[in-house]
């Protein structure tokens, strides 16, 4: 029996889902974007679809999972969830795309994830700069790697530097170097035919220390050039003792 999907947002990213989905011999049956397409939101529901796919803006993905789990969808949507302020939906019908989760031979521990990014003022003046629609730097750039350290129980070091060598890798593994397709791929296979996503209760002390971390070190402009370093597993007393000196 095929599996078929429905599309959210046809942005650059959405390209990997594509791909995913023929990958695993599934159908895109139909897709909304209103930079594309005069169809409303509300009818791409109207199709048969057995999984909808959230690639929208990160300011839309609350309301598209609740729109989904109306309409009694199972939901792949791309990182993260929901901004902090927003509730967390936690129904097991979602599952959020956290792909290095599919590393082939995924380490049991490491010393420190380390990711520096090449991101110039004109990137913060963009929308990607609006901590309003983005929730900030952590859920936007560093999200996947602080997942990373935290299930290695690593350190995590993260940089935005405004041009340079950018930096993604598991002690000396270069994460650049994985084909992201394949990552893409696994992820489909073991949510589809597996039932073995990434869940939002999987994500609650990810989206803590997302949270934390914003507060400690900032969310937008303000961390261009500052280096970030730190045991997430530790964070609890980091906070505590920035909260004693205060």
């Amino acid at each position: 029996m095929t599996i078929k999907f429905g599309l959210i947002g046809k942005g650059t990213i959405s390209e990997r889902h594509i791909k995913a989905i023929k990958s695993i011999g599934g159908e895109l049956v139909q897709f909304y974007d209103p930079a594309y397409s005069n169809l409303k939101i509300e009818e791409l529901f109207n199709y048969d679809f057995d999984y909808t796919i959230i690639c929208s803006p990160s300011n839309y993905h609350y309301e598209h999972t609740k729109l989904a789990l109306k309409n009694n969808k199972k939901i792949i949507i791309e990182k993260p969830q929901n901004l902090s302020w927003q509730p967390v939906i936690d129904n097991d019908n979602i599952n959020i795309v956290l792909q290095y989760n599919w590393l082939e031979n995924f380490p049991e521990k490491a010393d420190i994830v380390e990711v520096v990014m090449a991101r110039d003022e004109k990137y913060f003046k963009s929308w990607k700069g609006d901590i309003q629609k983005t929730g900030g730097v952590f859920p936007l750039l560093f999200i996947h790697y602080l997942d990373l350290a935290i299930k290695l129980n690593a350190k995590f070091s993260g940089l935005v530097i405004p041009n340079g060598e950018q930096i993604r890798r598991i002690d000396d593994f270069d994460l650049t170097k994985v084909d992201m397709d394949s990552l893409y791929s696994r992820m489909y296979h073991d949510i589809c035919y597996n039932d073995k996503g990434i869940k939002p209760k999987d994500t609650m002390f990810l989206n803590w220390i997302m949270e934390r971390s914003g507060w400690l070190y900032g969310h937008g402009y303000d961390i261009l050039g500052k280096r970030i370093e730190f045991k997430p597993n530790d964070l609890i007393d980091l906070i505590e003792t920035e909260r004693i000196l205060k």
